[in-house]
């Protein structure tokens, strides 16, 4: 989980705000309340679940929780979100991706698209993979 960290500190680093983050906290409880909000499973809940693991990174630069309570913070919203690590630390990385550009541009509905656009292009993957592996064994057998 390191690296996904090490990554999202340096995408923070490139915005307006920058890693450091006396705030973090409040503001990953807030994106936490708001994720409550959404209908499970959808995706602004997602979206909400991705800021929220932004905010524990920063939280943890700024040195506002340890390293362990990260890691389990981080654990609660993998169970939560229902993806695991590399997915959500990429959709992360997608999302805030989109705020680095020049201007700092924050586009709700766009950012809402690049994340799904990724999940589907995983689901295709998969589907895919899956095809693959289901014409082997057809030919096996």
């Amino acid at each position: 989980m390191k690296q996904f960290y090490d990554e999202v500190i340096k995408l923070a680093e490139r915005l307006p705000t920058g890693a450091h983050d006396p705030n973090a906290m409040n503001r990953m409880y807030d994106e936490l309340y708001e994720a409550s909000q959404e209908i499970d499973g959808s995706i602004a809940q997602l979206i909400e679940y991705l800021d929220v693991l932004y905010y524990l990174c920063k939280a943890h630069y700024t040195g506002l929780i340890a390293w362990e309570l990260f890691d389990v913070l981080v654990g609660v919203v993998v169970k939560l979100a229902h993806y695991n690590y590399p997915e959500l630390f990429t959709l992360l990385i997608v999302k805030y991706e989109m705020r680095a550009q020049p201007g700092n541009p924050k586009n709700k509905r766009a950012e809402y698209k690049e994340v799904f656009d990724a999940i589907e292009a995983w689901k295709i993957q998969d589907a895919k993979i899956e095809k693959i592996e289901n014409d082997l064994l057809d030919s096996v057998y």
